[in-house]
């Protein structure tokens, strides 16, 4: 298969990206910093760098299966509802996003890396950690979070994060239905399962419905359709 990327910009001029495969044989690849704003399709590549970009999300189905580290710093993300990651991801690196509410998000199954550094996170409520234990790290560094709702069975697995930083402010819970709780210094408002998921339907295909994210390539009828071992960015300069 094609591990190239074609990044096309709209004075139609086309830049090749190649990957790089390491010792090991995994394939990694380094987009950043070239203006791109919207993703087509991805490579087939273990990991994958899109720092310093325009992008505000990716959509469902456009993630590759092969992917499983991403980096996507210094884009233009500002809400987890705009994301559709494979649950074979094991690290994500949002830092440098301006992401003030981490809401109504699941994260991939099997993930075991989450950074959000200087994400002005104020709030979180409604995430979906790993119920399989896999997640070591948890890096919120450079937020004050004022609200932490979390489910009842996600306290376990906050207390079990090997590399926790989390700088939680707020000393009220919101919501008279949850239960204070401070775990490993943070300050957590605690929801059972039951009412967890009533509140904010994070669960299967019911969760965001209204609120998926569109390709503005769809939307500007941009092409594309025949290149499905490629990865294809629509871009402006």
């Amino acid at each position: 298969m094609d591990s190239n990327a074609y990044v096309i910009y709209t004075n139609c001029a086309i830049l090749t990206v190649h990957a790089t495969t390491k010792s090991d044989g995994t394939k990694s690849m380094d987009a950043s910093g070239l203006k791109i704003e919207v993703i087509e399709s991805f490579p087939t590549v273990d990991s994958l760098s899109l720092d310093d970009n325009r992008l505000t999300g990716i959509s469902d189905g456009e993630m590759s299966a092969a992917v499983t580290s991403i980096s996507l710093r210094n884009n233009s993300i500002s809400s987890l509802q705009t994301f559709s990651l494979n649950d074979a991801m094991i690290y994500i690196d949002l830092s440098d996003n301006t992401i003030p509410k981490l809401s109504s998000w699941e994260m991939p199954a099997n993930l075991q890396s989450f950074r959000c550094q200087s994400c002005d996170i104020s709030v979180i409520g409604g995430v979906l950690f790993p119920s399989s234990m896999s997640l070591a790290t948890l890096d919120l560094s450079g937020s004050n979070v004022n609200g932490f709702e979390v489910s009842n069975s996600s306290v376990d697995l906050l207390e079990n994060v090997d590399d926790l930083v989390v700088t939680t402010t707020g000393g009220n819970c919101s919501d008279s239905r949850t239960k204070p709780t401070i775990v490993r210094s943070m300050y957590l408002c605690v929801l059972s399962d039951e009412l967890f998921n009533q509140k904010y339907f994070v669960s299967g295909s019911d969760s965001n419905t209204d609120q998926s994210y569109n390709n503005p390539a769809e939307d500007d009828g941009g092409g594309g359709g025949g290149l499905s071992n490629w990865m294809m960015f629509a871009t402006k300069n």
